[in-house]
Formats: C-alpha cells, structure tokens, sequence
C-alpha cells in the first residue's frame, strides 16, 4: 500500500517536471531562460550594442507613455480604457524610448529606472524630470526653457 502511493507521488512530481505540451525538463528550461537573462543583461548593461539614437524618438515614445499614463489617472467605466493594455502599451514605450536614448547615458538611465518603478511598483515615472532631461539634450529643441 505504501509503496504503490509511494510510486503514484513519483509519477505525479515526474509529470510535473515536464512540460506537458513539449516533454521538456521545466528545471532545464529555467536554468536556459535565467542564463540567457544574464547575457542580454550583460549586452544592455555593457552596452555592447549600439543603436542609433533618435532623441525625437525619445520624445515621442516618452509623450505617449505620458498620454497613456494620463489616461490611466483619469479612467472611469465609461470611457472604455484597457487598463492592462494601456499598462503594457506605457511600459513598452519606455521601453522603446530608452533604447532610442543610447547615446545619452543619463536620459538613458532615467528612462530605465521610470520604466522599473513603474512596471515593479506602479509609481508613475517624473515626467517634468524626463521632459527636462531630453530638452536639455536636444539643442534643436521645439521647447525652450528660459
């Protein structure tokens, strides 16, 4: 009796080792998926990889991040807002913001870090912050500050 419960407990923690679509060993797949991690970390942290930087880029992926935002704040049930596809659409244009940033380490890193807190915390990024930093870097800059 215990040895049949035994080898039932064996079977069910084997099925759930694999992936029940692909048979993959699941503890293999993460071990792959956290390595893989560390090297695109490695490649963005080191910044291996240059882009192109576009600080109008910048501005428009930050400007809409920010409309997004807005209209998080100010959504009601009537307004029809998708509260999680605005969620993915603002973390995705900081995403895409920061990358266009490249060439400015600062903004870059601003970018980055509003990015986190807001996808890990849900702290809205400091725009006047941002807006003040990519103005400053822009010398051709529709926005002057006096």
């Amino acid at each position: 009796m215990k040895n049949e419960a035994l080898e039932q407990h064996k079977a069910v923690l084997e099925k759930q080792r694999k992936c029940q679509h692909c048979g993959a060993d699941r503890d293999q797949i993460a071990c792959m998926h956290r390595f893989e991690m560390d090297i695109v970390q490695a490649i963005r942290e080191q910044r291996l990889v240059k882009r192109d930087s576009c600080i109008e880029c910048v501005r428009k992926h930050v400007g809409k991040a920010m409309v997004l935002y807005k209209e998080l704040l100010t959504s009601t049930e009537t307004n029809n807002i998708n509260v999680e596809l605005n969620h993915l659409e603002i973390i995705g244009n900081l995403q895409a913001g920061m990358d266009e940033a490249e060439e400015w380490p600062e903004l870059h890193d601003a970018i980055d870090s509003a990015e986190r807190e807001y996808r890990y915390r849900g702290i809205g990024p400091d725009w006047e912050m941002i807006a003040g930093m990519i103005v400053a870097t822009d010398d051709s800059s529709i926005v002057k500050t006096t």
